[in-house]
């Protein structure tokens, strides 16, 4: 199996399980964390995410707030993302104010994720403009203009 079509999506969950666990996304709470391809497969395991928190006392000290109030907060692009699968665990996550238009180019045009995002019919046109654009110049307002 090609290492994109499973293993990139897992590192990024990784990477997001290592910041909720470790306590590094409690500790930086301003830091605006953004990651790719939706988040990989982090939404789809939330579950597993909440179970081993609650299982687990002594992490609790390290993200006060449970494992969905940090995810909440961090920002999602939707590299790679454009179908129905992976937007649908996004959005049970979280608000559209949370996901940014991201691309793998040269691997996937643009025009493929604006195309996508409209097509798979879970945003609004208020949606759509924000994830292109809006979304990322509000939290990262030197692009604004």
């Amino acid at each position: 199996m090609p290492e994109p079509v499973i293993e990139l999506g897992t590192d990024t969950a990784r990477t997001i399980a290592s910041l909720l666990f470790s306590g590094t996304a409690a500790k930086f709470p301003d830091i605006q964390w953004i990651f790719s391809h939706a988040g990989g497969t982090a939404p789809a395991l939330m579950q597993r995410f909440n179970s081993y928190f609650a299982a687990r006392k002594d992490l609790q000290p390290r993200l006060p707030l449970g494992p969905a109030h940090y995810m909440e907060r961090f920002c999602y692009d939707t590299a790679s993302a454009t179908t129905i699968h992976p937007l649908a665990a996004l959005t049970q996550l979280v608000k559209p104010t949370q996901i940014l238009f991201g691309t793998d180019y040269p691997f996937g045009p643009a025009k493929n994720v604006a195309d996508g995002l409209r097509a798979v019919g879970l945003f609004s046109a208020t949606d759509l403009q924000a994830i292109e654009r809006g979304n990322a110049a509000r939290i990262m307002p030197r692009y604004r203009a």
